[in-house]
C-alpha cells in the first residue's frame, strides 16, 4: 500500500485550479455567445470563412476538405454561428459543431480557449467601432 495522498498536494492544487479555470471559461463562453448573437456572420468572415461560405443552408464545397456538397451553415448562423461539414466537421468531431466558438476553432485550427479569446477581442473591437460610429452620427 502506497502513501496516502496529501489533501493539499501539488496535484490536488493543480486540479482545483484547472476546475476553476474551466468554470471561469464556461461563464466567459456564455457571455461571449450572448454578445456575439446577431454578429456571427461578421465574426466568422473575419475568422477566415469566405462570404459565400456563410450564405444559404444548402450543401456547397467544404472550405477544409473540399467535398463538393458536404458543407453548409445552419439556418440561424447570425444568432448561433454554427456551420458543419458532413465529412470533416460532424457531431463525432472535436470540436463538435453547434456554435460559433466551435466554428472558429475548426476554421482557424485552434483550441477552445484561444478561440474564445479571439472572439472576445473581436467583440471588444467591434463594440468600440460601434460606439465611434454612433458618436460620429450624433455629431
Amino acid at each position: 500500500m502506497g502513501p496516502k495522498p496529501v489533501e493539499n498536494s501539488q496535484a490536488n492544487v493543480r486540479m482545483r485550479r484547472k476546475r476553476k479555470l474551466l468554470i471561469d471559461m464556461r461563464i466567459d463562453a456564455k457571455k461571449v455567445k450572448e454578445r456575439a448573437k446577431g454578429r456571427w456572420d461578421r465574426i466568422l468572415f473575419d475568422a477566415g470563412f469566405e462570404r459565400n461560405e456563410l450564405k444559404g443552408t444548402h450543401g456547397r464545397p467544404c472550405p477544409k476538405c473540399d467535398g463538393d456538397d458536404r458543407y453548409a451553415p445552419f439556418s440561424d448562423l447570425k444568432d448561433r454561428g454554427a456551420v458543419h461539414c458532413r465529412h470533416c466537421f460532424t457531431s463525432g468531431c472535436d470540436p463538435r459543431p453547434g456554435d460559433g466558438i466551435a466554428s472558429v476553432q475548426w476554421i482557424r485550427e485552434i483550441d477552445f480557449l484561444p478561440a474564445l479569446k479571439w472572439i472576445d477581442e473581436w467583440l471588444n473591437e467591434d463594440d468600440v467601432d460601434e460606439k465611434l460610429r454612433t458618436q460620429w452620427e450624433e455629431n
